[in-house]
């Protein structure tokens, strides 16, 4: 497997921050945060009056997790597909090293942890999130709704930080209770990704869209349709990236 014999090596490539990249990565931490606490507000405030039931709130929060792993997937698959390190410099750099070696992952710090997932969360489902609780009269839907925002907001913020699991065992048992129970991602599920051309396994969070997007062929259409329409090749940064590691 690509990067096994040199996962070893400690230290990550791109430890190194400057004060522009460091603020990016924080404003995005920050901005998920405010979303985070702004949906929970609402929640609560609304909770007495909308009186929502133990069967929507289950139905709601276990299909945020799914959600929140389709959407740690697709973030994982465009960066890995359509990204390069010449327009996106550090992240898609970051994510490049990913591939090479595994492990370097775990060295990188919560900010960066942070900001890799919540700078999608914030563009994409913070203003969903906003229209639901400042646009919509609140009924049973738009709290069901609210509920499943705020949870893939919450778990994006650490979903990075989960990716980790994806890499080294952990020796909380109530992590490992969690993996077990197929609620989080395991080594041995996230560790397909990371053979042949790392073209599938994309979800991070606990692999339950993986099977629904791996087995439908979800991502290799869609590279068809942005294929078709724009032109690009799927995933030419990154097989650029392992030709030159392998040419060394």
């Amino acid at each position: 497997m690509i990067g096994t014999t040199l996962s070893m090596e400690a230290r990550p490539l791109y430890l190194d921050c400057n004060r522009s990249q460091a603020l990016t990565a924080w404003c995005g931490a920050v901005a998920n945060g405010i979303v985070i606490t702004w949906l929970g507000l609402w929640l609560v405030i609304h909770y007495p009056m909308v009186d929502p039931n133990f069967v929507g709130l289950t139905i709601a929060v276990f299909l945020a997790l799914f959600i929140s792993d389709f959407f740690s997937g697709f973030v994982h698959w465009t960066t890995d597909t359509w990204f390069d390190e010449i327009n996106w410099q550090r992240g898609i750099s970051i994510a490049r090293e990913h591939h090479l070696f595994p492990r370097h992952i775990i060295g990188y710090p919560l900010r960066d942890y942070v900001a890799f997932s919540s700078w999608p969360t914030v563009l994409i489902v913070g203003p969903c999130g906003l229209l639901l609780t400042l646009a919509v009269s609140s009924n049973r839907p738009t709290f069901y709704s609210v509920i499943m925002c705020f949870v893939v907001s919450a778990v994006m913020f650490f979903g990075t930080h989960v990716h980790r699991l994806g890499h080294t065992p952990s020796n909380s048992r109530i992590i490992r209770l969690l993996q077990a129970s197929h609620l989080l991602i395991t080594t041995g599920h996230h560790g397909a990704h990371h053979r042949g051309n790392h073209n599938r396994r994309y979800c991070v969070i606990n692999g339950w869209a993986n099977y629904v997007c791996d087995t439908t062929g979800f991502w290799r259409g869609l590279e068809w349709l942005v294929q078709q329409l724009t032109g690009s090749i799927p995933r030419r940064n990154d097989l650029e990236w392992l030709a030159r590691y392998q040419r060394r």
